[in-house]
């Protein structure tokens, strides 16, 4: 009778227990920390809204952070703890792509759901573990719109200077096959993400003759702010001669703090709709992130409030906090967030077809991208111009880019 007793107690008090949720970020150096605590921001709110509304299974939801640093051992020692110490149910996040790819085999072996709210790494999805599900942008599918436009703008000589990651050279090598394929000449030169000088490598392409028609600084955190100081400061990058296009970190204010005017004129990729596309999720959350922050959410921040979201309506629609039941939730979901309607149209019940590419597996389809322009010191993203695609230019027919003055 007692140990019967015991049990009983037991359940009811697990039953009352916080669901826990994981979020793993980049929280501090060498990581893109300027993007990794708006991100942490947008988790916070998406579970203080939950609780807000009663929370899931008459429970409290917290959300648990694991700093990653955007160093693979660091960020897959903290999920390990998320998952064997803090008894996470699920978890989501992510910049990183290596930090991605050091977790998802802890994902896979301890049979927990996670969706990456920012990885971009084809692989991440690709190895097709079915607790692995993916809201953002791929480097294939990222690679696609920027070769796009390169081709379209008639560039005919690119340089790159590229971090040695996952994420950077998988969009390396997939940028580099669609340039040589459409006859534009490149050159790489690979660095490590936490160099801050990149003057002797700049210096080698601005002795280009001809000059290199565009510049790709793809760098990440905070090395994307000096690579465009220094590149400006010798007089390479921007200039008429030579268009910039730099990473999405240069999404964050922190751009204008470190690299100044030098800025000014680079291109930048934002994942996700123009303001003029916002839905009423996405206007309601970016009232109270302007507030916090004074401007509007990038694509990052939006993508880690609805990752989160996302893991806590897989809960409410499993009705149970059991992996394998969240798990077939997600596979079946159709939930609205902030960037849209979110499915997954392949899983377990209805394979990667053949004609298909593997990364398609639990990947989110309709992520959608544009490239825009800063053409003021301090400008917001979305006071940019947009220049591609056509249907969203901002620019006159037949015009790619806004020139140097």
């Amino acid at each position: 009778m007692c140990i019967s007793a015991t049990v009983v107690v037991a359940s009811e008090s697990k039953e009352k227990e916080p669901i826990k949720i994981g979020v793993v970020l980049p929280m501090s150096p060498p990581g893109a920390y300027a993007s990794g605590n708006p991100m942490w921001w947008a988790a916070l709110q998406a579970a203080e809204e939950v609780n807000e509304a009663g929370g899931i299974l008459g429970r409290e939801v917290v959300a648990i952070l694991g700093d990653t640093r955007g160093v693979p051992e660091e960020a897959r020692a903290a999920t390990q703890r998320l998952i064997t110490k803090d008894k996470v149910v699920g978890v989501v996040g992510n910049y990183h792509s290596s930090c991605a790819l050091a977790q998802i085999d802890l994902f896979r072996d301890h049979n927990v759901p996670y969706i990456g709210a920012e990885p971009w790494s084809d692989d991440v999805t690709a190895k097709g573990y079915k607790q692995v599900f993916r809201i953002s942008i791929t480097n294939s599918l990222y690679t696609d719109i920027t070769v796009a436009w390169t081709i379209a703008a008639g560039f005919k000589r690119i340089g790159v200077i590229q971090e040695i990651t996952d994420w950077g050279l998988g969009v390396n090598k997939q940028l580099k096959a669609a340039w040589d394929k459409a006859g534009i000449k490149n050159e790489t030169a690979f660095t490590d993400m936490k160099t801050e000088d990149f003057t002797e490598t700049l210096a080698r392409f601005n002795q280009w003759d001809p000059p290199a028609d565009m510049f790709f600084g793809s760098i990440t955190g905070p090395g994307a702010f000096r690579i465009i100081k220094q590149a400006y400061d010798m007089g390479f990058s921007p200039t008429q001669k030579t268009v910039f296009y730099a990473t999405n970190s240069c999404l964050n204010p922190e751009v204008w703090e470190v690299a100044g005017k030098a800025a000014k004129y680079i291109v930048v990729t934002q994942i996700g709709l123009p303001p003029s596309a916002y839905n009423e999720v996405t206007k309601r959350e970016n009232e109270k992130f302007e507030q916090k922050y004074g401007r509007l959410m990038n694509a990052t921040v939006m993508e880690a409030y609805d990752s989160f979201m996302l893991m806590c309506e897989a809960i409410k629609k499993a009705g149970s906090t059991d992996p394998d039941k969240m798990i077939d939730a997600l596979e079946n979901i159709k939930w609205t967030g902030m960037r849209g309607e979110y499915y997954f149209p392949y899983g377990s019940k209805n394979p990667v077809p053949a004609d298909k590419p593997a990364y398609m597996w639990h990947q989110w389809p309709d992520v959608s991208e544009y490239l825009f322009q800063y053409t003021e010191v301090g400008q917001k993203p979305e006071d940019g111009t947009v220049i591609w695609p056509p249907k969203w230019s901002q620019l006159p027919k037949g015009q790619y880019f806004v020139p140097v003055k």
